[in-house]
């Protein structure tokens, strides 16, 4: 025998699963909806559930529509079961639409700036000799612009926005934001986040010019003494870095097994050098002693 729901919502809280089962009280009267009851599970958790067939399908199938705090009335429990069997007879499927938004909420979560740059930020630390400080330029410089946004509402303004902030403070900076920016894009595209890059075609903010400047003997003695003066660590790596023209980061971080003193070479592996070769450096006399 069918157990019926009672009337009023304060009578609901009485109600209770039949000998520890789920037990469903059915919708009755002159303006019941077919196929809506009210159904306890054995945890006291009241849900309203409605029967009818998806389009396409042979047999019914059972939907909730909500618990009791979302449909507080037996009225609006009803509108809401005849609105949802209507949408299904009319060939609409609510139930795959909203699993589709689902989908579609889960998909933009898994796109946002913030988790997307977090990754692009790890493949630069773990694959460029500079990957921490491109990082800390992104995380400092860009995240706190787009933070929360989906990548692909990003626009070329809001590109140009954050390069133009980084212009104000620090104007060559800028360029190299510009570049990251592009190649991060580009990373997504790879990824399949995007289809186009919004930062294609932007031009770097602050033009420069290459140094062409050197120092004339005397200002380069006037270097070499001073940091004999200063004496090691520094004073070692200035005078290294007179005699072997190679740059900053690679001499100081020179290691021992990179040194042949039999053939007088610096060995600079591809993994420690800029074009990602290995680099081979004559050295002096006096270059030897200073190691």
């Amino acid at each position: 025998m069918p157990r019926y729901i009672p009337r009023t919502a304060s009578q609901w809280n009485r109600l209770e699963a039949v000998n520890g089962r789920q037990t469903d009280y059915v919708d009755h009267g002159p303006n019941r909806v077919p196929g809506l009851v009210l159904r306890v599970s054995p945890t006291g958790k009241k849900s309203w559930v409605v029967t009818a067939r998806r389009p396409g399908m042979k047999n019914p199938s059972r939907f909730t529509l909500g618990d009791i705090r979302d449909l507080a009335t037996l009225t609006e429990a009803r509108e809401k079961a005849a609105q949802f069997k209507g949408e299904l007879k009319a060939g609409r499927d609510p139930l795959a639409e909203r699993a589709a938004q689902k989908a579609e909420a889960a998909v933009t979560r898994l796109e946002t700036v913030d988790k997307l740059l977090e990754a692009f930020c790890q493949h630069c630390e773990q694959t460029n000799r500079t990957g921490k400080e491109q990082a800390s330029l992104l995380r400092n410089d860009v995240l706190t612009h787009w933070k929360g946004r989906n990548i692909r509402t990003l626009t070329r303004r809001d590109v140009r926005d954050v390069v133009e902030q980084k212009k104000k403070k620090a104007p060559v900076r800028a360029n190299r934001l510009l570049t990251l920016i592009k190649t991060f894009f580009t990373w997504a595209m790879e990824h399949d986040h995007i289809e186009a890059n919004p930062a294609h075609g932007l031009k770097p903010p602050t033009p420069e010019h290459s140094r062409n400047r050197v120092l004339d003997d005397e200002e380069l003695k006037a270097v070499w003494d001073a940091a004999v003066v200063a004496g090691a660590p520094f004073g070692a790596i200035t005078r290294l870095l007179i005699l072997t023209a190679q740059r900053r980061e690679e001499v100081a971080g020179m290691r021992w097994s990179e040194i042949n003193p039999d053939t007088a070479e610096w060995v600079i592996p591809a993994s420690r050098s800029k074009n990602g070769e290995e680099n081979r450096v004559p050295l002096t006399a006096s270059a030897l002693s200073i190691i």
